[in-house]
């Protein structure tokens, strides 16, 4: 049975919701189903999926940020995804966040990307620098 993209979006996009309100964080199910999306073939699924990965990662930032940025440095694939997923939860939080980058020394390994070659990456990380 295929899968309806649009169906997904919309699960993602309420997954996502839920997430900034309640802590989803202890679902690893949730957060690796979410992540798995990262490899369909629907640009727009994939999109959605890091926006809704930054609502679950709002609702318990202390335990999700760190496993977001874990990622970014071991999926090199899925980069540009966990940047936009980054940047929904910097756009969407307090200074608490700013703490928890500070202490996994993030902000120079964002400044490390914004000198990267792939043109594709440096927009967003710009604009998590920036937020």
């Amino acid at each position: 049975m295929k899968k309806d993209p649009k169906l997904q979006q919309l699960s993602l996009l309420s997954v996502g919701e839920f997430g900034r309100i309640c802590d989803l964080s202890g679902d690893k199910k949730l957060f690796d189903s979410v992540l798995a999306l990262f490899d369909v073939q629907d640009e727009e699924t994939k999109q959605t999926a890091s926006v809704a990965l930054g609502g679950i990662c709002l609702g318990n930032i202390k335990r999700c940020l760190p496993m977001v940025i874990q990622l970014m440095n071991e999926k090199k694939d899925y980069q540009y995804l966990l940047l936009a997923t980054l940047k929904e939860v910097i756009t969407h939080t307090s200074y608490q966040v700013y703490e928890i980058l500070k202490e996994q020394k993030f902000i120079n390994f964002l400044f490390d990307y914004s000198e990267t070659p792939n043109e594709n990456l440096r927009p967003i990380v710009a604009e998590c620098i920036g937020k």
